[in-house]
């Protein structure tokens, strides 16, 4: 938990109050630019979980899934230890990407 996502897709309200949805549990989102928003992911063991994009509680999303990866501390720099994607049309992305 506590990797930065970032999550393209037709998000633009300023003032809008953005969150993201990974299963059950609820995180803030910053629309950092246009069309960018950006969470950090709750902690979560490996493996697959629904993603979903809420604006003042409503949703702006369909749900997607996306990927917790174990940690492998040994083999990658530090900068790279937390690998998160998703699965859009059976191929992982990396930044997220909500069309």
């Amino acid at each position: 938990g506590g990797v930065k996502v970032l999550i393209t897709g037709p998000w633009s309200e300023p003032s809008g109050r953005y969150s993201c949805v990974f299963d059950q549990s609820s995180v803030p989102a910053s629309l950092i630019q246009p069309g960018v928003l950006r969470c950090y992911c709750p902690a979560h063991q490996a493996g697959l979980v629904c993603l979903q994009v809420l604006e003042s509680g409503g949703s702006v999303s369909s749900s997607v899934l996306f990927e917790y990866r174990a940690r492998n501390a040994s083999s990658l720099p530090s900068s790279q230890l937390d690998w998160l994607s998703l699965d859009g049309q059976s191929q992982f992305f990396s930044p997220l990407s909500f069309s």
